[in-house]
């Protein structure tokens, strides 16, 4: 009996250690996705390899008519306002 009250009393020590071996475990994993996000945000990101002389200009001349597109559909949402009122 008193073997079987020693045995109980041993898996509640264990249980805690566990539990907190599991909740540290956890914490030092959520701190470290909060560094790797922190670091991405404030490292600039690498060129690619990729990214030649002409891969550049494409994407280049790609943002300037994605711009030119956004400033086109800007100028037509004024109009219609403009022609609403």
């Amino acid at each position: 009996m008193q073997q079987q009250q020693r045995g109980v009393q041993k898996n509640p020590s264990a249980d805690a250690r566990q539990k907190h071996a599991v909740e540290q475990l956890q914490l030092n994993q959520q701190a470290q996705q909060q560094q790797m996000h922190y670091r991405q945000q404030i490292e600039p990101p690498t060129a690619q390899p990729a990214d030649d002389e002409g891969t550049r200009r494409a994407k280049e001349r790609m943002e300037r008519e994605k711009a030119q597109r956004q400033s086109q559909q800007q100028l037509q949402r004024f109009d219609a306002e403009s022609k609403k009122q």
